[in-house]
């Protein structure tokens, strides 16, 4: 029977409400049709941005790493040019040759032996200050024949002085072209390292090396702390340093396991908990993420970074609520008024839902929330706002950097409830020392940045020292503990320059905070601008 002679013999009003019924399911179905496609669409755009950020992380990271190992590089290249090496050199082959059996001797004899002659132990005291000033975790020289002859670690008979080190490829690649890396473990320390030669000498003299090594750990001070999952790896897909401390000397499934263990001196290497299941794709911990791995510019390092999606039900209410807004434009040509009102009213109950879902998503993207500061990404989009004003307008702009001292000590002995007490509590002082177009930003840990808009190095270093007496004079009351928690604040404070971006800003500040833990910790270290001694 069809529609209309199914109505034939109805009233009027029966038959109107007849066809509005009919009416309203075709326009359902087709408003389904409407809001998947909505959905659909919603969820590629959100992919998309999701893996450009994504990439975006990793660029950062990587650009950041690369930075860095050029400085050490740097490093290696100005300490092959001093003055004394030459000097220091021709008395350790000297002093090789007079004994015949130098091969013979054991390591501490050889060490005796160096450091008592006075151009080697002058060069090693060099060594021993350079090493605090540059914040790496050791300096030493090797000769033509990979003997140690001098380090900056020299007062002690077991440390590098006198060891053999020739069949180090870092070695062999520094005398072959003129520098030298390599990542392998550490022989005494069994720790993994970054290793930095640069040769040293001319064609007038026998070949020589010097040699920085740099704790991998150190590599994960550079890498964001947003929470998502970001790795260093080196060529052979084993994990150096990662931002959530639970992958190092992991390697990526598939990778040469075996080359990989024999480097890093252990029976086997654990496989991450990871694998690639698209183009941009990776399977982590049983959820499905956005990831990239680039390269580090002008190493063999890669960095692997990973954001999980993003929630896409928001996106898929406001398609269906698009979706419905149409619908209700159709079915009002059908329906009675009233229900057309009633329809209405609840479509703006949801939307003022939504919208209200949508500022608590927003706020709790840019909060951190166990200091009530700004997390990581939040301030990093005020830094760039700051940053743009003083570039137009040429007022000063100084950013301060707060580590706690000795943070990992206070979770070991009191708990991490405690830990939370004193980052909380550092966060309140800090707070209290701000003016209100100031920014407090929590980046990670116990990590916090302030940026003072407008606040020149000299008002800079004063708010910092404020913040550090006030840290220090006022212990932190925390629960369980029979005593106050008494802590201290190590500051860097770097001033905006022309020129400056986020990232080169944060890392003078970042460099200026190591410089204050080298230092002894408890005080603010002000960046200045980088010397080369002639």
């Amino acid at each position: 029977m069809s529609p209309l002679q199914a109505t034939a013999g109805l009233p009027p009003w029966r038959r109107l409400q007849w066809w509005c019924l009919l009416a309203a399911l075709l326009w359902l179905g087709l408003g389904g049709m409407v809001a998947q496609a909505l959905i659909e669409r919603d969820q590629r755009a959100a992919h998309a941005a999701q893996q450009q950020e994504a990439e975006a992380a990793a660029r950062r990271a990587a650009e950041r790493l690369a930075q860095h190992l050029r400085l050490y590089e740097a490093l290696g290249d100005w300490l092959s040019l001093r003055g004394d090496l030459p000097a220091a050199l021709r008395r350790a082959q000297a002093l090789r040759q007079r004994h015949t059996g130098w091969a013979g001797l054991d390591q501490p004899a050889r060490h005796a032996l160096l450091t008592a002659e006075p151009p080697l132990r002058e060069l090693s005291a060099q060594l021993e200050r350079l090493q605090g000033i540059a914040a790496v975790q050791l300096l030493y020289v090797l000769d033509d024949q990979g003997w140690c002859v001098a380090a900056s670690r020299w007062q002690t008979a077991t440390d590098c002085i006198g060891a053999q080190y020739a069949d180090r490829a870092y070695f062999r690649q520094a005398l072959a072209s003129g520098h030298g890396q390599q990542f392998s473990m550490g022989r005494q320390l069994r720790q993994p390292f970054l290793f930095f030669a640069t040769r040293v000498g001319d064609r007038s003299q026998p070949p020589a090396a010097a040699v920085l090594r740099i704790a991998v750990k150190e590599l994960a001070l550079l890498l964001p702390a947003s929470g998502e999952l970001t790795a260093v790896l080196d060529e052979h897909g084993v994990a150096l340093a990662d931002s959530v401390g639970r992958h190092t000397l992991q390697r990526l499934p598939g990778q040469a396991a075996a080359v990989a263990a024999e480097r890093y001196g252990v029976t086997e290497l654990q496989a991450m908990p990871i694998e690639a299941v698209g183009a941009s794709q990776w399977r982590y911990a049983d959820q499905t993420l956005n990831g990239v791995l680039l390269p580090v510019p002008g190493t063999a390092l890669r960095v692997l970074h990973l954001k999980p999606a993003a929630p896409m039900e928001l996106a898929a209410l406001a398609a269906r609520q698009r979706a419905l807004l149409a619908l209700g434009g159709g079915l009002a040509l059908l329906m009675l008024a009233e229900r057309l009102l009633d329809r209405r009213e609840r479509n703006r109950a949801r939307t003022a839902q939504l919208q209200t879902l949508a500022e608590e998503l927003h706020n709790l993207a840019h909060t951190d929330a166990l200091s009530g500061a700004a997390n990581r990404r939040g301030f990093l989009q005020g830094v760039d706002v700051e940053l743009a004003r003083a570039q137009r307008s040429g007022a000063p702009l100084s950013l301060l950097m707060l580590d706690i001292d000795h943070f990992k000590r206070i979770n070991d002995q009191y708990g991490h409830a405690t830990g939370d007490v004193a980052i909380a509590e550092l966060a309140r002082r800090c707070a209290a020392q701000q003016r209100p177009y100031d920014l407090l930003g929590r980046l990670g840990g116990e990590e916090f940045a302030m940026l003072l808009p407008g606040a020149d190095a000299d008002t800079a270093c004063r708010v910092a020292e404020r913040v550090r007496e006030q840290v220090q004079a006022l212990p932190v009351p925390a629960p369980g503990l029979a005593e106050a928690l008494h802590m201290t604040v190590s500051i860097g404070v770097a001033a905006w320059q022309a020129g400056d971006d986020a990232d080169t800003l944060l890392a003078r500040a970042d460099a200026a905070l190591y410089a204050a833990k080298q230092a002894g910790r408890n005080r603010v270290v002000r960046a200045e601008p980088p010397t080369i001694a002639a």
